[in-house]
């Protein structure tokens, strides 16, 4: 609350710059970009984005255990003679998220994800169109000397990113992860795990808006593919993902921001074990999200959302001997959020009581985001 008061007294209007996971979350959009909010972080979906984006710094305060959410990242973005240029600490890559449902997969994993991370943006205008291209690269190992021998464990990552934004309004971007590895060994016992990224590991997504600029319609394909070998076994894990989505403006004002997004998500899955044992998953949903950003006053937005699988939520899974289906399993999600705004200086935070329905004022937000713009 004296926070609050203070920044009441001592705030002056300014620009803001939306550009935090605190943001995204709040407004029920994925943290490394929206197919639709305007944030700062979309340039983690589509680089071209950065050639739109002021001057700042960024500080996402979290973890700084690597694969722990949320985790500590920053960065910053900056004029680069005639282009701009970005530079980003700490993200957590595709390789990082795959390797996460490796271990989940096979029981002993000990794998580490890619940490120190780092990932450079660069952006430029040609013929009246925006390009963006980035690369991430993360590289870590730990070596328990000779003496001991084991465990050892080694982690890279290498992932391409492209886009444009045309003078259409269209945005065409996507990736490509070059590498994908994570390996551990131990002696006692005499275990070794390791996973790889194989086949197409890729992404292309596009955006425009549509029918007199209210509507955004929008759509994601994913293919990923990795291997998890350990000693004796050779689990492939091979997933496809379509999701295509519209959203609607309901009110849009220079103080209100009221938005609906209805969508189709499709994705099936086949993780290959070892013998005869094999899964095949698939899922079919309908999400949908309805938020709302204001600004309050002039030092401080609020905002909020409620997500859901409408109707349709099926997922099944077939072992090789039963098929297990599950439909409309609760999927409801509510999250709030605010910023609150000080000259150059912008914090973000969710709100703690969004899970528990309890405002607790010793601890009024969680995974608190700062941004400086110059």
């Amino acid at each position: 609350m004296r926070l609050l008061l203070a920044i009441s007294l001592l705030s002056a209007l300014s620009t803001t710059a939306y550009a935090s996971k605190a943001r995204l979350t709040a407004l029920g959009q994925d943290t490394n970009g929206s197919l639709y909010i305007q944030d700062n972080r979309n340039i983690f979906l589509n680089p071209a984005r950065i050639n739109k984006l002021k001057n700042h710094l960024n500080f996402e305060m979290g973890s700084t255990t690597a694969g722990t959410t949320p985790n500590a990242e920053g960065g910053v973005v900056t004029d680069f003679k005639s282009s701009k240029l970005g530079v980003q600490f700490g993200r957590l890559g595709h390789a990082g998220e795959n390797i996460a449902v490796a271990n989940n997969l096979v029981a002993g994993n000990n794998l580490i994800v890619p940490q120190n991370t780092f990932e450079i943006i660069y952006g430029t205008n040609s013929g009246g169109r925006d390009l963006g291209f980035s690369l991430l690269y993360g590289n870590s190992k730990s070596d328990t000397g000779k003496a001991a021998n084991l465990p050892d464990n080694t982690a890279s990552e290498i992932t391409l990113r492209a886009g444009t934004t045309l003078t259409s309004g269209l945005e065409i971007f996507g990736y490509f992860d070059v590498q994908q590895k994570s390996k551990h060994e131990n002696t006692t016992p005499a275990t070794s795990f390791e996973y790889t990224g194989s086949g197409a590991n890729l992404g292309l997504g596009a955006t425009k808006r549509v029918m007199n600029d209210r509507f955004i319609a929008s759509g994601f394909v994913t293919l990923k593919q990795g291997d998890i070998e350990t000693n004796s076994t050779k689990t492939t894990v091979d997933t496809k993902t379509v999701q295509v989505q519209l959203t609607e403006e309901i009110k849009k004002t220079d103080k209100v921001l009221l938005f609906a997004t209805a969508g189709v998500k499709y994705e099936t899955g086949k993780v290959d074990f070892t013998g005869p044992t094999d899964f095949d998953l698939s899922t079919f949903s309908l999400p949908f999200v309805i938020g709302v950003e204001a600004k309050a006053t002039s030092w401080m937005d609020l905002r909020a959302s409620v997500a859901q699988t409408v109707l349709l939520d099926n997922q099944k899974t077939y072992n090789g001997t039963n098929e297990i289906t599950t439909e409309n399993k609760n999927s409801t999600v509510v999250a709030a959020g605010l910023s609150l705004k000080w000259e150059d200086f912008t914090l973000d935070g969710v709100l703690t009581g969004s899970t528990t329905g309890v405002i607790n004022s010793t601890s009024l937000i969680s995974q608190a985001s700062l941004t400086y713009s110059f």
